[in-house]
């Protein structure tokens, strides 16, 4: 049965052209959830499928880092009332490979996804499936609540941190966007015997989190690069490139100290290409490589969906680090602005963009 409602969605038609139009939709599924979306993050990743062709298919409805309110129930969800406010995990596992039948859905060789391979929330109201719906907390905010997924990555970047390593543990954390600034809030609270640094080519990002940081430096800045480069080569043990940048990338091994660690957790915007000296360096050093793909969830101790919920609860507020709250209507506008950014053509300064649906 298709109903009839007030819905809205934004919808990605090809390549930097959107249209807003109200659309149906259906009734839940038997297990399935109807949510009213409250706030919903912008992603890089958004940024890259919408404005650099790197969608899976066209037209598409992004958006995948969501918060809101049950408004219908499928006839086979239990645990679920209408009005509890929930956040998504977004994945779609199969349950049926290697990896789901270890917990580990995001190693899954046959998932789905909202907001990319499935429409996701840039949308008044979305279907979820009630395996993905996280009941949280009416003390927790909704505008925090939307960026338990990235913030759920950061939380599992720092699970890789060994911090036994040393007595002050030496952190670089390449790259100033919005989960790497997550990481530095939460581990300038938490963990107290570490240096961190963080470099980024936007000072305005940076500044976002001087105060959380031992030092930062801009790497558009030449004199600030220079100086950077030379001092703190091999100089630490744990360095985080969250960039997306192969430059940095490669960078990454020259200031990471012998027997050091490099924790790769960004999304890498083009070919990697290592020099012969490049890879003797890692092998010399010895430096352990570990790669980072998004967060656990329900997976017992492991559940780093329920380790960000309680740092929310205990005082992180990712939702200060938005720089730009916008509604549906006014999306395209700043995200015409953010791949200009990106194209080098306009300055746009920007930390993390976010949608209140609530008010669209």
């Amino acid at each position: 049965m298709v109903y009839k409602i007030n819905n809205t969605s934004l919808f990605l038609e090809s390549n930097r052209k959107f249209s807003l139009r109200e659309n149906y939709i259906n009734d839940p599924s038997d297990d399935e959830c109807t949510i009213k979306v409250s706030h919903c993050g912008v992603c890089s990743s958004d940024i890259l499928r919408s404005g650099f062709n790197k969608s899976y298919h066209y037209p598409l409805v992004m958006g995948h880092e969501f918060s809101g309110i049950i408004e219908k129930i499928g006839k086979n969800v239990k645990s679920f009332n209408v009005g509890d406010h929930v956040t998504i995990f977004p994945l779609l596992p199969c349950f049926d490979c290697e990896f789901c039948k270890i917990n580990e859905y995001v190693k899954c060789k046959n998932y789905s996804y909202y907001g990319s391979r499935t429409d996701g929330a840039y949308s008044t109201r979305i279907n979820v499936k009630s395996w993905n719906i996280v009941k949280i907390s009416n003390t927790i905010d909704l505008k925090d609540a939307c960026f338990v997924e990235p913030m759920s990555v950061a939380v599992h970047t720092i699970d890789k941190i060994n911090f036994t390593k040393k007595d002050r543990l030496k952190i670089l954390i390449i790259g100033a966007g919005f989960i790497c600034n997550l990481m530095i809030q939460i581990l300038h609270k938490n963990y107290k015997n570490i240096e961190i640094i963080c470099i980024d080519r936007n000072q305005s990002k940076l500044d976002f989190i001087n105060k959380y940081v031992t030092k930062t430096f801009c790497t558009a800045n030449s004199n600030e690069w220079s100086l950077f480069s030379k001092e703190y080569k091999n100089f630490f043990d744990i360095t985080i490139e969250g960039s997306g940048s192969p430059e940095m990338y490669t960078n990454s091994i020259n200031f990471t100290n012998a027997n050091g660690d490099l924790i790769w957790m960004s999304n890498i915007d083009n070919d990697l290409i290592l020099k012969q000296s490049q890879v003797s360096e890692i092998l010399r050093k010895e430096l352990n490589i570990i790669g980072v793909w998004n967060s656990f969830f329900k997976k017992n101790d492991k559940d780093d969906w329920a380790k960000t919920l309680k740092l929310i609860e205990e005082g992180i507020k990712p939702s200060d680090l938005v720089s730009h709250w916008t509604t549906l209507s006014q999306l395209p506008e700043l995200l015409n602005k953010v791949y200009d950014h990106k194209d080098r053509k306009v300055l746009f300064k920007f930390n993390k963009i976010a949608i209140d649906l609530f008010n669209s």
